[in-house]
């Protein structure tokens, strides 16, 4: 998609499509929030090879790319868009939320401080200017934002966003630069009101709900019928079944309740996890993707502190316990490392009608998998 303007590169980062258009955050400093026009790509011709796609670049493209280091809230005041982690778009209702967000706002200071979560509306008539509705003030690793058709009669049919806070760090000095993150890790959920495509409110539903060994809270998905939540922690835990699941119930989405933890029989740690078909696709680095069947949550979906996991597929078989270690020799004076706590996959994306799931992996590029269960 071309190069940021200003930027050669960030550290980390996500792309969200909404309009016609896509969104991409970065943590590096400055980075803001990069909105690209889709629509401009269609007048372009396909190529299939570099040499084909050497004519002029994106970043020459006329109004594709615009950077947005502010954006406009309600009131018509200008909030500061510094950087972020992560973002989530619910392409039903064009909410967004902006994770982990101007972690480097007190960089002037030495000091990065991790506690924004921004929530916006993006205008699919003006997709380029997303309003900001509030700043909650409270870090967000990732989240979810849906029309909740779950079994809370209060809320049923309203708008919700879950949110997968976390993480639990002490205070630390690296590179001379002072790291301070939040103290507490698990799923928050709040309700977005809106009214004849006007926003009303945002209103807290649950306060931040904490887990047992809860380190770092990164990540959560939905169960299909919108009453459990399958949270991730991206923790290494030494000498023990790391790859993890925490289930919450949500019935009462004011009270979510940790029901149980169930693991991978793997020595892992999970990262990014998505609900199609009554299966849980959850990438965990150097194991892989992990199938598990989550029909039956309080019932056949763990036992014996088990998953149920029904399929996988390994993307980095080079990497099989914490103690491994890859080397790629770059020049005569760099070699880079690779350890098999964050290698393999970060994340899939099993929602294609064709059945085709994506899978990403650090070193070894881009799988496009299928899968075949036997019908019984």
């Amino acid at each position: 998609m071309g190069r940021h303007p200003d930027l050669a590169q960030t550290d980390h980062g996500d792309v969200q499509v909404y309009a016609n258009h896509a969104y991409v955050s970065g943590e590096a400093p400055g980075y803001g929030l990069v909105i690209f026009d889709l629509t401009l790509l269609r007048e372009r011709t396909p190529c299939l090879s570099p040499e084909d796609c050497a004519g002029p670049a994106l970043n020459d493209l006329p109004d594709f790319a615009v950077v947005k280091t502010s954006l406009s809230d309600l009131k018509g005041r200008q909030v500061s868009i510094n950087n972020s982690h992560n973002l989530t778009i619910d392409e039903a209702s064009g909410f967004m939320a902006i994770h982990a967000a101007d972690t480097a706002k007190d960089a002037t200071q030495r000091k990065r401080r991790a506690l924004s979560t921004k929530v916006l509306k993006i205008n699919p008539g003006d997709p380029r200017n997303p309003v900001v509705l509030t700043d909650l003030n409270r870090y967000s690793h990732d989240g979810v934002i849906t029309r909740y058709h779950g079994p809370d009669p209060a809320h049923q049919g309203k708008i919700i966003m879950a949110l997968a806070n976390g993480y639990k760090h002490f205070v630390g000095l690296v590179n001379v630069t002072e790291f301070v993150q939040n103290p507490k890790n698990g799923p928050s959920i709040y309700q977005l009101t809106e009214v004849d495509g006007e926003t009303v409110g945002i209103k807290k539903l649950s306060r931040l709900t904490t887990y047992a060994g809860d380190e770092f809270g990164h990540q959560l998905a939905l169960s299909e019928d919108h009453r459990y939540i399958f949270f991730n922690d991206e923790t290494q835990m030494q000498g023990a079944l790391s790859a993890r699941q925490i289930v919450f119930d949500i019935a009462a989405l004011k009270v979510p309740e940790e029901i149980f933890q169930c693991f991978y029989d793997v020595e892992r740690v999970t990262h990014d996890g998505y609900v199609a078909g009554g299966l849980l696709f959850n990438s965990n680095y150097t194991s892989g993707l992990r199938v598990v069947d989550v029909g039956d949550v309080e019932g056949s979906l763990c036992r014996d502190d088990l998953l149920n996991e029904v399929a996988y597929i390994d993307t980095e078989p080079r990497l099989n316990s914490f103690s491994d270690v890859l080397q790629f020799k770059l020049s005569d004076d760099v070699t880079l490392q690779a350890f098999s706590d964050f290698s393999g996959t970060w994340g899939n994306y099993p929602f294609f009608a064709s059945g085709t799931i994506v899978v990403s992996d650090f070193f070894n590029g881009i799988f496009a998998v299928t899968l075949d269960l036997p019908d019984d």
